[in-house]
């Protein structure tokens, strides 16, 4: 009796509480369809971690700039201009051919306005030392680029694998969905049963609790879901609630796919013969992890 009590709580608390799970569940639903190449490029161009990276190859790049500047001819041209308190000459005299003064003039010394200007070219002919620091700055540039390559494959594989777990958050929370209304169902048939005197209190109670076990994990499922959507946003940046989608592949690479799975089946084991064992597909998996789900009946 005390178990049953036990039971009959647990029941009623959880119906209470699932009314309040099914809106936190449809609140967080909504939003524009993402597809899986909208997040691979958002992935691509809003991710910290690949600006960090694209920001670490575009340093190493104005590194092996400044490495060949060593190599080129400079140029410096400098300006100035200078205003003086006092104009300052001397008187300079005027001779003609025979040597005779003529008359005088003034040289200028020091002008009221003076403009002065130079202009520097340096060209480096041999620089023995500029050309292993700018194999360095290259090397530097490569392997710069190389790990930004790593950094984008890695990045873009783990927003593949988010959208394939997100869609199938998706179908697991369907599944769990499915299984407490089903389990609703059997409770209320085993109560009319009961009240019929057709079966006992223990079927009643058997009922309630598969009926809680349903909606634990159909808590469970949103919470799940719910984690594997903040992670995607985490790595697209996307702003804002969205859904997913299954990805429409193309037939011809499924038919592909199955020839060559009849073709490199016909010597393996009992087991590895069954039809798409090597190639499941996401209905496949789906599937599978709705066969492993406890069932509500």
């Amino acid at each position: 009796m005390k178990t049953a009590r036990m039971i009959v709580c647990a029941a009623a608390l959880m119906t209470a509480a699932g009314p309040a799970v099914q809106a936190f569940a449809a609140e967080d639903e909504g939003g524009p369809v993402l597809t899986l190449d909208q997040a691979l490029a958002q992935a691509r161009k809003r991710n910290r971690s690949l600006v960090a990276e694209r920001a670490r190859v575009l340093q190493a790049q104005a590194s092996v700039d400044q490495g060949w500047a060593a190599l080129f001819p400079t140029v410096t041209a400098q300006g100035k201009y200078a205003r003086n308190n006092i104009a300052f000459s001397l008187p300079r005299p005027i001779m003609n051919a025979a040597g005779m003064t003529i008359g005088a003039d003034n040289l200028t010394i020091q002008p009221i306005d003076q403009l002065d200007g130079s202009v520097t070219a340096t060209v480096p002919l041999l620089v023995l030392a500029a050309y292993p620091a700018l194999n360095a700055v290259k090397t530097a540039g490569q392997a710069a680029q190389a790990t930004f390559d790593v950094s984008e494959s890695s990045v873009l594989l783990s927003v593949a694998q988010l959208y394939y777990a997100a869609v199938i958050s998706d179908e697991v929370l369907a599944a769990r969905q499915s299984n407490v209304k089903v389990a609703a169902a059997t409770l209320q048939n085993a109560k009319v049963r009961f009240q019929a005197g057709t079966v006992t209190k223990v079927d009643v109670d058997r009922a309630e609790l598969a009926l809680v076990r349903a909606e634990q994990g159909q808590r469970e499922a949103v919470f799940g879901r719910q984690k594997t959507y903040r992670a995607l946003a985490t790595l697209t940046q996307h702003q804002g609630p969205f859904q997913v989608q299954v990805p429409n592949f193309p037939a011809e690479s499924h038919d592909e796919r199955s020839a060559m799975h009849a073709g490199s089946t016909t010597t393996t084991s009992p087991s590895s013969t069954t039809p798409g064992r090597w190639a499941p597909s996401l209905t496949g998996c789906s599937s599978m992890a709705v066969r492993a789900m406890p069932s509500g009946t």
